[in-house]
């Protein structure tokens, strides 16, 4: 009988310890707080009763990341520099061409840019160089140009450049001693050629003869074409590659 009454003490004392554990699980929040059904609001309540409205966080974790600005050279300090010349390419791109007439001691420099929107993503420095001339052309051969650069009194170049992959790309570079060249589609195909008046200089730039010469771009390459025939007075510029023989 006495054991009886202890099996059943220790059965009470189990039943006890049970319920105990039960409501500290609860009051720790492990478990969860039962509220009566209300029509004036359907909000979830808090373990202490409460009734809150937890936002849903914005995901942004796939959120595309901008484009990294690339710092300025020292020809074009803090990235102000005068902008002499620009032209828009293929969204959200542009090509930004800036001159520093002081740069290294006098000896000027043209500085190209491109931007990505409003962030400079690429810097180029041509010492020597002063702008003259960008022409673009954005199709189905993509975004190509010709920027032509005066290099001292008689003489000027063209040099093509390429957008690709999110930058530029500096392609063939041909020259002139005289400072007329200039940059056009000639032939149609969709990539911005080059044309130069040359002089002979025979006997010299003063007295020489002066013919046109014409470039031919595939994006990256310049390919001569041909010339006009020499004339002591300058002829009209080409519209149309030449293809005559050069002195």
């Amino acid at each position: 009988m006495r054991s009886d009454r202890a099996l059943t003490c220790v059965a009470v004392a189990a039943l006890a310890a049970a319920v105990l554990v039960a409501c500290s699980s609860t009051v720790t929040g492990s478990g969860s707080a039962v509220r009566p059904s209300s029509s004036a609001s359907s909000a979830p309540a808090s373990s202490s009763g409460v009734s809150t409205d937890v936002p849903t966080p914005t995901d942004t974790s796939s959120a595309t990341p901008g484009p990294t600005a690339v710092p300025p050279p020292a020809s074009c300090p803090g990235g102000t520099c005068p902008k002499s010349l620009s032209a828009t390419l293929s969204s959200p791109y542009t090509i930004v061409v800036r001159a520093n007439r002081d740069y290294s001691g006098g000896v000027g420099a043209t500085i190209v840019e491109l931007t990505n929107g409003t962030v400079p993503v690429f810097w180029y420095t041509i010492e020597g160089d002063s702008p003259s001339q960008l022409s673009c052309i954005t199709g189905s051969s993509g975004a190509n140009c010709v920027l032509v650069d005066y290099t001292g009194a008689h003489a000027s170049n063209a040099t093509v450049w390429t957008l690709a992959a999110g930058t530029l790309h500096r392609g063939a570079t041909v020259t002139s001693d005289t400072p007329n060249m200039r940059a056009d589609d000639l032939n149609g195909d969709g990539f911005v050629d080059a044309e130069a008046l040359q002089n002979t200089y025979v006997p010299d730039y003063a007295s020489g003869s002066v013919y046109w010469q014409t470039w031919t771009s595939d994006g990256s390459h310049l390919t001569s074409t041909g010339c006009s025939a020499p004339t002591h007075n300058p002829p009209a510029a080409p519209t149309a590659p030449l293809s005559g023989s050069c002195p």
